[in-house]
């Protein structure tokens, strides 16, 4: 298979022609949505397929007669930009794209000769120039959004000012035309810097699921040039490492299709573990990404630490927690059954405990080392409390309340009975333990001394007892103790 018609896609967009795209449901939500005039937004962790989702989105809005502008940030970049060319870029990005009658920066320059603010001038271009003009519904994509929180102050009131003109529905029929979509890394609380200001919460949240199993068999086996069985017990076991993961799923599958020698799952197994286990944070870009991601995220100790935990134990979702939303921004977990889970045995074997260990800082080490001290010296109080009540529980409640009628002889102590002790005898069991041992090497036995069949020895009388008892144990003569199964005293002692 030539580069020219490559099947799988490892890197940037899929072209609207790509045979190893995998449409999902959020593609007929998204489309849906937005048609109907909701406003939308896909925030994941990157190399989900965003950006190629969209722009099927964007074409069959298109068929449907539906105006679409499409403004990535990404052209920006993070540093110099200023209000002037922030909005510049936008509105030229608009000319372009809705070929309006009046320009939509030559209004915004002259409104800005005015001396008028930056967030009223591009209101005004949004009343007059872009819904002033025609009647078509506008759909308009936002890629790249995340970029806003290494921008200037200022792109603030541009996302309040989306709110205003969502709000301006109920007041003002043309708006209903207009609807936005925001597709990014990030979170909607973080979008918006000043803490002081409400959180960009507008809009239907579209969610990115990771392929099913049957979709991954159904619709990558073209490029393995395999035999069909062969194709989908190879496809079988991509998914068992990817879990469904758009990128990590493409990029095993390149893999495989270019070694034609891999035929079994214990052959992809091999390529996984050369492609992504041995050096994989160090060679393959998407893992070093997410490492990158923790790492850098501003209290690192505390997401290593929520992780660690998701690999310990089941974690509940909760998207108003910053940790849990920043967590899965980085794609390394996801969320089943209202349950935060690690994404994929790739992510569970790369980021593993050690991992953890390496990466938490030092002062968060030895807070966790301090912390691990004192759940020891906790549960060490509570497992001897735990122990002291089982040991009471025993003595005084169930050997009370059980007879020796025909008590026996059985490692650690723990004696069968029939029957109820009176008072005196279970106190004369408090003195009635012996330890056993007949040769060195013959492990140690507790025996209850038995006097007769309703009778516990005395303090007094034991000594004298245990003798006889051992001397009877010798001779393998019958005394009053049963012994378990086919224990044969004789040989023991």
């Amino acid at each position: 298979m030539t580069s020219t018609t490559k099947f799988y896609v490892t890197g940037g967009t899929m072209l609207l022609d790509a045979q190893s795209y995998i449409k999902r449901q959020a593609d007929d939500e998204l489309y849906h949505a937005l048609k109907q005039g909701e406003y939308c937004y896909i925030l994941d962790s990157s190399q989900m397929g965003k950006s190629s989702l969209v722009i099927r989105v964007m074409e069959r809005l298109k068929q449907e007669g539906i105006k679409v502008i499409d403004f990535s940030l990404q052209p920006l970049g993070t540093t110099g930009v200023t209000l002037d060319n922030w909005y510049g870029s936008l509105l030229t990005k608009i000319d372009t794209q809705l070929e309006l009658p009046t320009s939509a920066l030559s209004f915004w320059d002259t409104q800005r000769q005015q001396n008028l603010t930056p967030t009223y001038c591009w209101d005004q271009v949004v009343r007059q120039i872009i819904l002033g003009h025609g009647a078509q519904p506008i759909v308009f994509f936002l890629d790249e959004i995340g970029i806003v929180q290494t921008l200037p102050a200022f792109t603030d009131d541009f996302l309040l000012s989306l709110r205003e003109f969502y709000n301006a529905r109920t007041t003002h029929s043309e708006f209903r035309r207009l609807t936005f979509c925001l597709i990014g890394t990030a979170t909607p609380a973080s979008l918006i810097k000043d803490r002081h200001l409400p959180p960009f919460n507008v809009g239907k949240r579209i969610v990115l699921a990771d392929f099913t199993e049957t979709e991954v068999t159904s619709s990558l086996a073209g490029g393995l040039q395999q035999q069909a069985t062969v194709a989908i017990t190879l496809l079988q076991r991509v998914w068992y490492w990817t879990n469904g993961h758009p990128y990590l799923t493409q990029r095993l599958c390149e893999a495989v299709a270019n070694d034609p020698a891999v035929i079994t799952a214990e052959g992809v197994d091999k390529i996984c573990q050369a492609l992504f286990l041995a050096s994989g944070r160090n060679k393959e870009g998407n893992l070093g990404q997410v490492e990158k991601w923790i790492k850098d995220y501003p209290d690192s100790a505390a997401l290593l630490e929520l992780y660690r935990q998701i690999r310990k134990q089941q974690v509940p979702d909760d998207d108003t927690q910053e940790k849990i939303n920043a967590l899965r921004l980085t794609g390394i977990i996801t969320v089943r059954d209202n349950a935060l889970w690690v994404r994929n045995r790739i992510y569970s074997q790369v980021f593993n405990k050690k991992w953890i260990n390496d990466n938490m800082p030092d002062a968060a080490k030895a807070e966790y080392r301090r912390g691990l001290m004192e759940a020891s010296v906790v549960a060490t109080v509570i497992i001897g409390l735990i122990g002291g009540g089982i040991y009471w529980y025993l003595d005084w409640y169930v050997l009370k309340h059980v007879t020796y009628c025909n008590a026996y002889a059985k490692r650690f102590g723990i004696m069968q009975c029939v029957g109820e002790l009176s008072t005196a005898q279970a106190h004369g069991r408090e003195v009635s333990y012996k330890f056993i041992r007949k040769g060195r090497k013959n492990p140690v036995w507790k025996v209850q001394a038995v006097k007769g069949l309703t009778e516990l020895v005395t303090r007094q009388e034991n000594g004298e007892f245990t003798k006889r008892l051992l001397e009877s144990l010798q001779k393998n003569s019958e005394v009053a103790f049963t012994y378990p199964g086919n224990f044969n005293p004789a040989t023991t002692f």
